[in-house]
């Protein structure tokens, strides 16, 4: 793992604490921090990932600026704290805090271990996470650093193959314009190339369709293929590149891909 991505909720500076709410795909304002008191650098977390809290892995982002909340931005982990989490109740979690170094970033590009940040640099991240915790009754302890390797190999092993953020719903059309069916071949190839990138889908028939459009008198019904994919994270440039080859290939004006919040009930 070279490179990953991660989301912004609270950035350098502020003292507005976001949360991102997978359900709605927004971020909510849950707390705000005490005057004098702000995020040294951007916080954020690593999507498609499952912590010691059952939340999203979380990630520091050091960068000479501020990004903004909702912000995808890659970087290197360079290493992380080892943490415990005691809540009110005196139930203790493992809550590890990740640090990682923006891609953009000049300044810091050199950096790659702890050891290689400013003098003092992780004390003051230390002191940050310790008093934050603090504010909210929660007793919070650094027990050690780990390594970027060791880092790396946490981050990985927690990616949940099973956890779900996404729902994504990709429409091809069965016939052309003139109403003959496309070839089988098309939705064959279409078809391993989902299966090789993400493992597995499921596919049906929606018949039929209806479409409708303000500038046509006409109603245009139509059978579609429906290929259903759930997704831990969404590669917005690999869907765009894809739809824009199946518009070629069946000579569409769109192919229809949606996507929105895949969650469960219990």
């Amino acid at each position: 793992m070279e490179n990953l991505e991660v989301i912004i909720e609270s950035p350098a500076g502020s003292n507005q604490k976001y949360d991102y709410e997978p359900v709605s795909g927004h971020f909510k304002l849950t707390k705000l921090l005490p005057q004098g008191m702000v995020f040294p650098f951007d916080f954020g977390f690593v999507p498609g990932t499952v912590g010691g809290d059952g939340d999203p892995l979380d990630v520091m982002l050091i960068n000479e600026k501020p990004t903004f909340t909702g912000c995808r931005i890659n970087c290197k982990i360079i290493g992380g704290l080892v943490c415990e989490q005691t809540e009110k109740d005196g139930n203790k979690t493992r809550n590890d805090r990740y640090i990682g170094i923006a891609d953009i970033s000049e300044q810091y590009a050199g950096v790659n271990k702890l050891s290689e940040l400013p003098k003092g640099m992780i004390e003051q991240l230390e002191f940050f996470f310790i008093n934050y915790n603090s504010i909210a009754g929660k007793q919070f302890v650094v027990n050690a650093h780990m390594s970027a390797a060791t880092a790396k190999k946490q981050i990985e092993s927690s990616i949940a193959m099973d956890t779900v953020a996404i729902r994504l719903e990709l429409m091809i059309p069965e016939t052309n314009a003139a109403g003959d069916k496309y070839p089988q071949g098309y939705y064959r190839d279409l078809e391993k190339e989902l299966m090789k990138n993400f493992g597995g889908l499921t596919a049906y028939q929606r018949t039929p369709v209806a479409g409708m459009w303000q500038d046509e008198s006409a109603c245009t019904q139509q059978s579609m293929f429906v290929y259903e994919l759930l997704l831990a994270k969404l590669d917005l440039t690999y869907w765009q590149q894809l739809k824009q080859k199946l518009e070629k290939k069946f000579a569409q004006k769109e192919i229809l891909i949606v996507h929105g919040p895949a969650s469960k009930i219990c």
